[in-house]
């Protein structure tokens, strides 16, 4: 059997799996009923008609302050935009008086259990609206584009492209994009010039704002579009001199994988927010985690992760109601995502989940009375080496309140249990840079020395005070080269991965596992110091690649992005 032949079989057994998705459950709330309940025309839970001042109020706010009002409207749109006419997000435009409404690639095909037996997709809608804001017309470019509903948009999202297609990746902005995302964003440009050839007032307004929204695939389509009206800020683009980064506002729910990396591209990008529930059922900690088409991050911008698992409020086997619009649309309603801990900065969510935020130079600090008045009046020489404990209430990585840190010198364990790190003063300035173990990733960190035994180290706006215990520091020994995996675990922590959810028995034979799915193939091997653990999916011909943490014989943490599972040893 050839390499054709077998991925015609496993896309075979895919859309089989999607025909089952569908009849297990479908959407629990339809965005008709939403209206009727109290969800206005104005985007708030009201019966508005479309002029409220909150519109204004929605734009008047930089693009990077996340504004939940704004977010909850963005949600109906995306929500709307997901039928096969293109009715639903024309009517919901006129409703919210968004004129010159324009539709792309809806085709009505024919739909079994919601899902459009066709094979293109990439549909969207374009609108505009303008708005007095401050005595000044402001014209707002409105894009949403619609999650996955065709055959071949559900095939791509399990292949990140089309099963044929030898080119599964695509450059993008200097990093590497996944081929149906990117061809998604490709149409919606194609859409764009064909709109903006219809409405050539929209390049020549004087005042412009721009909302780009999406669910799903549509997401990742709308996540590229506004890392691309980004890039092409201040340049010779026709949008270059009429907007800034702040005028570009994207808001986008349960993305699937955008980027071939597991970690955000955050730097320059903090206007674009990615809403994503922690359960998202496609999602490494959803019941259709194994798919592997969807991640907590693998995206540009930062990420706004809540977590709430709808699957305890139903019955009757709805598989995708972690997924599904209706629930974020519910949860926003709520302030699930307002209220939500950022799990890396301690809740202040003004973190963003990538190492390139610490060059972004776009948070300030806070005062605070452990900070001497001139930061940049610091000792020229200090010793970091020793064991620290952390005694403020501010958290990062390893470093919780109470927590021992310590710096061998090589080693440190503030960030994750085994950092590289190098500690210097540039610039009149101390910095820490840590290289994690686990995520394979290099967080820089503003280090301000208050006296020999106390510092703060910053990471945005966040400062975890440390002070030290003692000058010596026991060494931090990396990971064990003779270790086994072989054996029955089970998982013990807070969080799962694919079949390898809390509580569930896990079991690695020496040549097949059932971790990321029922039946996988598996390698377990060291590099670069490292223990990996790569799973090969026999449904769906995917191979993940985990980092393995040993704390000792009969305990691992199996990491994937951000997630962690805990796997403790039976036999």
């Amino acid at each position: 059997m050839n390499e054709h032949e077998e991925k015609a079989i496993s896309i075979v057994l895919s859309v089989l799996f999607l025909f089952i998705l569908c009849s297990c459950g479908n959407k629990s709330q339809t965005t008709a009923s939403l209206l009727d309940s109290g969800v206005g025309t104005d985007g708030k839970v009201d019966s508005g008609d479309g002029a409220s001042p909150g519109w204004a109020e929605y734009f008047e706010a930089p693009a990077t302050s996340y504004n939940n009002d704004l977010a909850l409207m963005a949600a109906i749109l995306s929500d709307k935009a997901e039928d096969s006419t293109g009715e639903g997000i024309e009517n919901q435009y006129a409703s919210y008086d968004i004129n010159s409404c324009r539709t792309y690639n809806y085709t009505s095909g024919t739909e079994i259990f919601d899902i459009e037996l066709a094979f293109e997709g990439g549909a969207f809608g374009i609108g505009q609206r303008t708005l007095d804001m401050n005595g000044v017309d402001t014209t707002i470019l409105f894009i949403t584009a619609r999650g996955s509903k065709t055959l071949g948009e559900f095939a791509g999202d399990l292949w990140k492209g089309w099963y044929l297609d030898p080119d599964k990746v695509h450059p993008f902005l200097d990093r590497t994009v996944w081929d149906n995302v990117y061809d998604f964003e490709e149409k919606l440009w194609e859409g764009l010039d064909d709109y903006l050839d219809a409405y050539p007032d929209i390049r020549s307004a004087e005042n412009l704002k721009i909302l780009i929204t999406g669910h799903s695939l549509g997401g990742a389509a709308a996540n590229l579009l506004g890392a691309r009206f980004t890039d092409g800020v201040g340049s010779g683009e026709w949008w270059g001199d009429k907007v800034l980064q702040e005028d570009i506002y994207v808001y986008t729910f349960g993305t699937i994988k955008v980027l071939t990396v597991e970690d955000n591209a955050s730097s320059g990008y903090q206007h674009i927010h990615n809403i994503y529930n922690h359960y998202d059922s496609f999602g490494p900690n959803g019941n259709l985690g194994f798919t592997g088409a969807s991640s907590i991050n693998a995206k540009f911008g930062h990420t706004e992760e809540y977590s709430n698992d709808h699957t305890e409020d139903v019955s009757g086997g709805n598989l995708t109601i972690n997924h599904n619009m209706s629930s974020y649309i519910s949860d926003l309603e709520n302030n699930r995502i307002l209220n939500a801990p950022c799990e890396r900065c301690g809740g202040t969510k003004s973190c963003l989940y990538s190492s390139e935020n610490a060059d972004s130079g776009s948070q300030e600090q806070p005062e605070s009375t452990a900070v001497p008045d001139d930061p940049t009046d610091q000792p020229d020489s200090f010793s970091i080496e020793g064991t620290w404990k952390n005694v403020g209430d501010t958290t990062f990585g390893q470093a919780q309140p109470g927590s021992i840190i310590t710096f061998d010198g090589t080693h440190c364990n503030y960030y994750s249990p085994c950092d590289t790190y190098v500690f210097y003063y540039e610039n009149g300035q101390w910095s820490l840079e840590c290289v994690s173990y686990i995520f394979s990733e290099t967080l820089r960190f503003r280090v301000d020395i208050i006296d020999e035994d106390n510092m703060n180290i910053f990471y945005g706006s966040d400062a975890v005070h440390l002070n030290r215990i003692s000058r010596k520091a026991e060494a931090i020994e990396e990971s064990r080269n003779d270790f086994t995996i072989e054996g029955s675990w089970v998982s013990r922590g807070a969080y799962g991965f694919g079949q390898a959810q809390p509580g569930s028995t896990v079991s690695f034979d020496g040549a097949h596992c059932n971790f990321y799915s029922p039946y996988d193939t598996y390698a377990f091997y060291q590099e670069d110091g490292k223990w990996k653990l790569e799973c090969t999916s026999v449904l769906f011909s995917e191979t993940l690649t985990f980092t393995v943490e040993v704390i000792d014989s009969d305990t691992i943490n199996i990491y994937y992005g951000s997630t962690c599972t805990e796997l403790h040893r039976t036999n």
